[in-house]
């Protein structure tokens, strides 16, 4: 059994609006994990631009594309939970960063911003991060404990808005919250001037599991019991999906409104049962002749062969009794055991000269020590010679071999750390000046006339930033995080030039 899905989406601009500013799409990433098996990435993002026409479009446009690069990017899929939750909250922060760049870049933009939330399935976990009031429902045949379960449906998410405060403080219910006036009146968002902090959920999910993605439109017509009734009653996704809109429609689609519908399946990878057709009396009866036939003329062919195959199994076992009468011990364990006796007779050689070679390093190792101990007791003896005390007895100097051995080792060891250093610096410099290089010779060579062009210096600009966050912040002791980031950093910097450079 292997956990997949199959689901929907649909984005409508309503009745109001004069463009769409959703976007909505669902995607599969293959990665790998740190052990490094194959693992399949599953999963739906959705947008809710804002900031008018083209730059509500951009906005949604640029935060799904910077999100997935993000995750393609990433090296492998990581283990840990807290692992997993900070890589997605910085892909979401990039991608708000992108934002605020373009829209800083170009005048028309300025403002833009967009909402979004992003599921993804690995494995049995489902995984969801959202900035907004995009939201993200669940319906399940089991009973979870995670989210607001309000009209039988569970809401996974928590909207940032000033209507959900509200609801938090039990002054307004969920459904009462979504036609008030402070409903679109949002506290975070990508693009505003306050950096997001994602939410994040996870939990496991089972056979028959349903999601369901939607942007503000949808749940400003529908209510929590309505959406609940379509998701439960239509097994068929596109038909739920598709009730759903002409719903909103007849209720005069106010906004613009996406749902992505999500189901968890389980596909089972075993041959196929064939099925006999339904045969007549006469068929039968043919066909039981048929078999009848065959069974004689198949038990004489298996005699024979018996008959032959107990004659070859005889004739083998008086060979090989043969054969064990006359064969000779084999040379080949003297050769093994004279190969044996040498092996010793070079390990016990080599045993002795370690000895030999500790030997020496130990009498000079004494050897230190009693020239030490006479230098020290020569003191004494002149105190003597003036009419003192004759002093205590001096206790053995032992401890010398520590002292002088740690204060030999550690100017050694803090020099190859801070070499270290250096040299992973120089890595983090070697991407920054390769980054920076490209973007100078780009840029003379290249007028900027339209927005893709924009959006790909920006991508590189926003690296070079990247880049040195990432050396600022690196303290060098893990070795094995310090490579992760740098490979991370120089598969961003290929993608971006494979695949986002103009012509």
């Amino acid at each position: 059994m292997s956990l997949q899905v199959k689901y929907t989406v649909t984005s409508h601009q309503g009745l109001v609006r004069g463009s769409n500013e959703d976007i909505i799409e669902a995607f599969v990433i293959s990665k790998m994990d740190t052990t490094g098996s194959a693992l399949r990435i599953q999963g739906m993002i959705v947008c809710d631009g804002m900031g008018g026409m083209k730059a509500g479009e951009t906005a949604s446009k640029l935060a799904t594309l910077s999100v997935l690069d993000y995750i393609k990017a990433m090296p492998f899929w990581p283990s840990l939970e807290s692992d997993i939750n900070q890589q997605l909250s910085d892909a979401i922060i990039s991608a708000h960063q992108n934002i605020i760049m373009l829209s800083e870049y170009d005048y028309d933009k300025s403002g833009m911003g967009t909402t979004i939330v992003l599921l993804l399935i690995v494995k049995n976990q489902a995984h969801i991060l959202w900035s907004g009031d995009s939201r993200a429902y669940l319906l399940a045949t089991r009973n979870i404990s995670q989210g607001i379960n309000t009209g039988g449906i569970q809401l996974l998410t928590r909207d940032h808005s000033v209507s959900w405060d509200m609801v938090a403080n039990g002054i307004l219910t969920v459904d009462q919250a979504r036609n008030h006036p402070q409903s679109h009146a949002l506290t975070q968002s990508l693009g505003g001037v306050q950096a997001p902090r994602p939410d994040y959920v996870s939990l496991k999910v089972e056979d028959g599991d349903r999601f369901m993605l939607c942007t503000d439109g949808v749940y400003l017509h529908l209510d929590s019991t309505e959406i609940k009734t379509y998701l439960h009653d239509q097994s068929d996704l596109e038909l739920a999906a598709q009730t759903m809109t002409n719903l909103i429609l007849e209720r005069g689609a106010k906004d613009n409104f996406s749902i992505g519908i999500l189901d968890v399946v389980k596909v089972q990878f075993d041959e196929p049962v064939l099925k006999i057709p339904h045969l007549t009396n006469h068929q039968h009866r043919s066909k039981n002749r048929k078999h009848s036939l065959k069974r004689w003329f198949v038990l004489p062919i298996l005699f024979v062969l018996g008959g032959l195959g107990f004659g070859i199994w005889t004739k083998f076992n008086d060979q090989k009794a043969q054969t064990k009468i006359t064969l000779k011990p084999a040379p080949l364990a003297i050769t093994s055991f004279q190969n044996h006796e040498d092996n010793q007779i070079k390990l016990s050689d080599a045993m002795h000269k370690l000895d030999k070679e500790s030997h020496k390093l130990q009498n000079i190792t004494e050897h230190m020590a009693m020239t030490t101990s006479n230098d020290i007791s020569a003191e004494p003896a002149n105190d003597l010679a003036q009419g003192d005390k004759p002093p205590a007895t001096i206790a053995p100097q032992k401890p010398l071999k520590k002292v002088v051995n740690t204060s030999v080792n550690k100017p050694v060891k803090s020099a190859i750390k801070k070499t270290l250093h250096k040299d992973k610096a120089k890595l983090y410099d070697d991407i920054y000046n390769d980054v920076l290089a490209h973007i100078t010779e780009y840029k003379a060579s290249h007028p900027i006339t339209d927005i893709y062009q924009q959006a790909y210096l920006i991508r590189l600009e926003q690296l070079l930033i990247e880049i040195n966050e990432k050396r600022d912040s690196n303290d060098y002791s893990n070795s094995m995080k310090t490579n992760w980031q740098l490979e991370f950093l120089r598969n961003k910097f290929d993608m971006i030039q494979s695949k986002y450079k103009p012509e």
